[in-house]
């Protein structure tokens, strides 16, 4: 997107964090509230490349140190709708898809980032960071609700599978 003359990225979610809006130039570089670290640069190879570098255990676990970590690569080419498509039904059909084999929310909060998949619950606030499984369908539907706003009754959390 192009503000006030300047061209801008905007990544609305990779992984198991995001990163924040950034200046779209070779060596463009931003914090996130996780305090995550991110930075652009043109390749000859891949086109533009966002790198992240933070606490791997902010992330959905593919990250194993806290070194600079390639996210992707992209181009400013236009995509034809049929790929977009396609990538769409991959992600929501396939197998090895982790969104076929997973219950996955997150929500970027104003100092940090929040993330429940499957049972399992992070939060990370600044330097405050907690964990926890959530061990009843209870709990799993307080912490919808209180932490991400959604609502499900007690039939709809059970048919997730998780309990």
């Amino acid at each position: 997107m192009r503000i006030d003359g300047e061209d801008w990225i905007a990544d609305a979610g990779f992984g198991g964090s995001y990163s924040p809006p950034m200046k779209l130039f070779d060596g463009s570089s931003a914090s996130g509230p996780d305090d995550a670290e991110f930075r652009l640069s043109l390749t000859d190879d891949h086109g533009w490349l966002l790198e992240r570098r933070g606490d791997h255990k902010a992330t959905d676990g593919r990250t194993t140190h806290d070194d600079w970590q390639a996210q992707y690569s992209f181009t400013l080419e236009k995509v034809a709708a049929v790929d977009v498509e396609l990538s769409n039904h991959w992600t929501s059909t396939s197998p090895a898809s982790r969104f076929t084999n997973l219950s996955v929310v997150s929500l970027c909060l104003p100092s940090g980032f929040a993330a429940l998949t499957d049972r399992h619950y992070s939060r990370r606030n600044g330097d405050q960071h907690v964990e926890a499984d959530l061990e009843s369908a209870t709990a799993y539907r307080l912490r919808l609700n209180f932490v991400f706003g959604i609502v499900l009754d007690e039939v709809e959390v059970m048919g997730l599978g998780l309990y």
